[in-house]
């Protein structure tokens, strides 16, 4: 009997113990759901394609600076997977006049800085209003991997982004509707 005695305890506990293992990552689930619906609900606000409008930045000296020029082109995607595209291109970018082989260096840096596209996944700060941008391809090689946080107004149709507080560069997006 004594034997059996000192069997049951540790098979209680082990019983106990995995029990507890089971609350607990049936809690850690419903947490991960909750977060998951929570941070899913901010990210469809996101999903879908947006068009261009413009890109500017309030320049120290008062004045305003059209990036990409008065009328860029650009396309800015968001999936459900949390997956995202950007391109945007200066709409006054040069042609090349004698095929992209003979180009030659001031026409390459020209077309070069008239174009910037990324890709990567994204994330979304309710609290801070923040949307960041993961990336994982760029144009700039020296940004591979980069974390660009974005601050975002966001309304049904129109998207703003700027990269701080005070809105010293804003690019405004368009939903692109079927």
């Amino acid at each position: 009997m004594r034997m059996l005695r000192l069997w049951i305890i540790p098979l209680l506990f082990l019983s106990a113990c995995e029990n507890n293992e089971k609350a607990q990552a049936r809690d850690d689930k419903q947490s991960k759901q909750t977060s998951d619906q929570s941070q899913s609900r901010v990210s469809t606000e996101f999903v879908g394609s947006w068009k261009l409008i413009s890109w500017i930045s309030n320049q120290s000296d008062g004045t305003v600076k059209h990036n990409m020029g008065e009328n860029p082109v650009g396309l800015l995607m968001y999936d459900k997977l949390g997956n995202m595209s950007v391109h945007i291109m200066n709409s006054f970018r040069p042609i090349f006049e004698m095929g992209y082989a003979e180009t030659g260096i001031e026409e390459l840096k020209e077309v070069y800085e008239g174009y910037i596209a990324y890709f990567g996944k994204y994330t979304v700060d309710e609290t801070e209003r923040t949307i960041t941008h993961h990336a994982d391809g760029i144009t700039n090689p020296g940004f591979v991997g980069a974390k660009l946080v974005r601050y975002y107004e966001l309304s049904e149709d129109k998207l703003v982004l700027s990269t701080d507080r005070n809105k010293t560069s804003r690019l405004t997006w368009l939903r692109i509707k079927n």
